[in-house]
């Protein structure tokens, strides 16, 4: 299955241990950027999952990109976690370069 609930529970778990926030001691790391590369719909309790996300590490995120890859995608649910979804059929080769080379970089 797909298992995006636990994604993000790894995605949560991964930035609370590597990403140091800036505090009044010093400048932390900066805010990393997360690209979600999806080939159909989530098979677990993933809403769950993305609530605990929202509630613990979204903040320490620069940007969040989702790209669905086939016809089992539904960009409608993508757009739950991020309005920064697409779908990898509707993109041309620039338009996808722009958003995983470019526009992280940018934004990194």
């Amino acid at each position: 299955g797909r298992c995006l609930g636990a994604a993000l529970d790894l995605l949560s778990d991964r930035i609370a241990q590597e990403v140091r926030p800036t505090t009044s001691a010093g400048k932390g790391d900066n805010r990393p950027v997360v690209c979600l590369l999806i080939t159909g719909s989530p098979t677990d309790a993933w809403r769950e999952a993305l609530t605990r996300y929202r509630a613990t590490s979204a903040r320490h995120v620069s940007q969040f990109i989702a790209i669905g890859f086939g016809g089992d995608v539904d960009v409608s649910l993508l757009r739950e976690i991020t309005p920064d979804a697409f779908l990898a059929s509707e993109l041309s080769v620039e338009e996808m370069t722009n958003l995983l080379c470019v526009r992280c970089r940018v934004t990194s």
